[in-house]
C-alpha cells in the first residue's frame, strides 16, 4: 500500500496513475473538502490533520510501503512526518511557475512602499 498526502490537484493525478497501474493508495488530507479530489478513484482517503505519533500510526495501520508527499508547498509539518517514518519517501515539487507582466518581483515587502 502506498501513502499519499495530497490534498492538491497534483495528488488527484498522482492518485490516478497509481490506480491506472494497480498500486493500491491511501490518501491522508487535512481539509473535507479535499476528499472530493478523489471522487471516482479506488483509494481510501482519510481527513483530518495528524500530529507525528497520529501520523505514523496511520501509516503502521495502513500497511504502507513507501509514502508520496503531493502536499501543498508550505505543508512542512506533515512533510517532517512523513521524513522521519523511514518509509521510502517521494516528494512532488509543483514546478515553479514565472511571473509575467504586468507582475513583477520584489526582493522584500519594503520595496513594495518604497521603490
Amino acid at each position: 500500500m502506498i501513502g499519499l498526502i495530497g490534498g492538491t490537484s497534483e495528488s488527484r493525478a498522482i492518485a490516478h496513475h497509481l490506480s491506472a497501474a494497480n498500486y493500491p493508495w491511501v490518501a491522508t488530507v487535512a481539509a473535507p473538502r479535499a476528499v472530493r479530489l478523489y471522487a471516482g478513484l479506488p483509494g481510501q482517503v482519510r481527513v483530518g490533520p495528524l500530529n507525528a505519533a497520529a501520523f505514523a500510526h496511520w501509516c503502521h495501520t495502513c500497511g504502507l510501503r513507501a509514502l508520496i508527499d503531493a502536499s501543498h508547498p508550505f505543508a512542512t509539518v506533515i512533510s517532517q512526518q512523513a521524513i522521519a517514518t523511514g518509509l521510502p519517501y517521494l516528494r512532488f515539487e509543483r514546478p515553479l511557475t514565472p511571473l509575467t507582466p504586468p507582475a513583477e518581483s520584489l526582493p522584500d515587502l519594503d520595496s513594495l512602499f518604497h521603490p
